[in-house]
């Protein structure tokens, strides 16, 4: 029953890994500005676990984040159209840039949102070391064997419910 039912939860898995990044919703769209980037070193490597933080030229916190294995950081934040040309200051550690918020009040349809950046450009990673791709391929691989083991075991089941019959012999 369980082995039978593995191949599905694989494919379910799949999946979720594969749609695990999708951006979630929480304002309508005309009222949700993104302020996202990569934090970085001076050499340009990832700088993941680093504390991002959005705040108004009062000094009061909007928004944080934490930068993830990549470094990649993204901060939501709920804005009204009253809000275009407000200062922010992000910052993160001893770093702080600041940004002004710019976006379309009429446009109720695209995305609002900015690039702030930390550290030198980044260094490209390749594919193969992707956190996306590695877990892909390690779903494929034990999805692949489960599926194998299953299907041998479910022949052998088979055949000993059949009275143990044996395998049909090749013609030499």
């Amino acid at each position: 029953m369980i082995f039978a039912m593995l191949p599905r939860v694989c494919t379910i898995l799949f999946f979720v890994t594969l749609f695990s990044n999708t951006a979630y919703a929480l304002h309508e769209i005309d009222h949700r500005f993104t302020i996202a980037g990569y934090v970085r070193d001076d050499q340009g490597e990832a700088q993941s676990g680093k504390n991002v933080v959005v705040k108004d030229t009062t000094g009061g916190t909007l928004g944080k984040a934490t930068s993830g294995p990549t470094g990649f950081y993204s901060i939501r934040l709920h804005l009204h159209s009253e809000d275009v040309g407000r200062k922010f200051e992000v910052s993160t550690g001893t770093r702080t840039k600041e940004v002004q918020v710019k976006f379309d009040p009429d446009n109720v349809k695209d995305e609002r949102e900015v690039e702030v950046h930390f550290g030198a450009v980044g260094v490209a990673t390749p594919l193969w070391e992707s956190p996306t791709f590695l877990t892909l391929t390690a779903i494929i691989i034990i999805g692949s064997g489960i599926y194998l083991f299953t299907t041998q075991r479910r022949k052998r089941l088979n055949r000993a419910k059949h009275g143990g019959t044996p395998r049909k012999k090749r013609k030499k």
